[in-house]
């Protein structure tokens, strides 16, 4: 018997989505995240800098200021790349990007 996906609530994952967007928007003053020689900051760093801001919004209600050049901070980078799709890369790349933007 094939079991059915989850079904998601757009307007629940949106309404979850947004603040986090903006929050992280707000800390990078407008910047686009960007991380020397890269162009645009990594995808699997962007989604686990979201996934933070977003757990990290739930606990507190607003980010902490990072301190500058925090998107190249050497754990964060270094559970970013190379062979990072392993669950204890995420999860640490996850619990990095929170302890940056918990306030």
């Amino acid at each position: 018997m094939e079991r059915e996906a989850p079904r998601l609530d757009l307007n629940e994952e949106r309404d979850r989505f947004i603040p986090v967007a903006d929050a992280l928007h707000d800390i990078l003053d407008g910047r686009e995240s960007v991380r020397a020689g890269y162009g645009p900051t990594p995808l699997v760093e962007l989604e686990a800098v979201m996934v933070a801001a977003g757990r990290v919004l739930n606990q507190h209600h607003a980010l902490g200021t990072p301190d500058a050049g925090w998107i190249e901070d050497e754990e964060l980078v270094r559970t970013s790349t190379g062979g990072t799709n392993t669950r204890s890369m995420l999860a640490g790349r996850i619990n990095r990007a929170r302890e940056l933007v918990t306030p």
